[in-house]
């Protein structure tokens, strides 16, 4: 339920080099039992509208290492935190319907909770080649390294965009990139102006955690699965 690794590895992906942050509270941390109430995995997802959480739909679909009988939606900095007023129990969680695990498209899904969160707007205005080199945010509570075992920590990075197409935003720093646990995290496009922020991908895969290299899925080719589920608020 993190990051998928080249070929789209089994187990999820922290964000490499990043800085632990407390900022960005419509981050949240996804954490997956199975029915004997035992972790399965656990991801990153933002609140795009009250009680819905964005994400990747490998995070909410059983693979063959796990399945899941629960999520819970965590407002916390780090797994560590999580108590009962922080922690709620997702009500249902859905993958798009016409996700392919091979080749990563329509890798969106959308967690439900029973509670509001501070919304993210997101951005649904396509990449131009203008893009190209710009710099993006990446927030997640993925590992540090592919042998990374630690608390599950909100970390931030900027990454430069190095191409798209018309599925994925793909991002490349030779220091810095998404990892296990940071999968459904959010790509943020982020204001010189006033700093403010909206989601235009979600976090899928990686060649690599050290490698540099990562794709986000463009939500701007997903607004009609987003849509059918909320009405979100969309950025300038």
């Amino acid at each position: 339920m993190l990051l998928l690794s080249a070929a789209l590895a089994s187990t999820p992906p922290p964000i490499v080099n990043g800085d632990i942050t407390q900022d960005f509270p419509g981050v949240v941390l996804l954490y997956a039992t199975d029915a004997g109430g035992n972790l399965a995995a656990t991801c990153t997802g933002t609140v795009i509208a009250p009680g819905w959480v964005l994400t990747a739909a490998h995070c909410v679909l059983d693979d063959g290492s796990f399945s899941i009988d629960q999520i819970y939606v965590l407002f916390v900095d780090r797994l560590s935190q999580a108590g009962g007023s922080n922690s709620t129990l997702a009500s249902q969680w859905i993958a798009h319907p016409d996700y392919d695990p091979v080749t990563a498209q329509n890798d969106v899904g959308m967690v439900e909770f029973p509670a509001l969160g501070e919304a993210v707007p997101i951005y649904d205005t396509p990449p131009t080649t203008t893009d190209e080199g710009r710099q993006f945010t990446i927030v997640g509570f993925g590992a540090t390294d592919e042998t990374d075992t630690s608390d599950p920590t909100k970390r931030t990075a900027t990454v430069p965009l190095k191409l798209y197409d018309e599925s994925f935003y793909y991002t490349d720093d030779p220091s810095q990139n998404g990892c296990f646990g940071d999968s459904g995290g959010p790509l943020l496009r982020v204001s010189a102006i006033d700093g403010s922020y909206a989601v235009v991908g979600v976090m899928s895969w990686v060649t690599g955690c050290t490698g540099g290299s990562m794709a986000s899925g463009r939500i701007d080719q997903q607004l009609d699965f987003i849509e059918s589920f909320v009405t979100p608020t969309y950025a300038d």
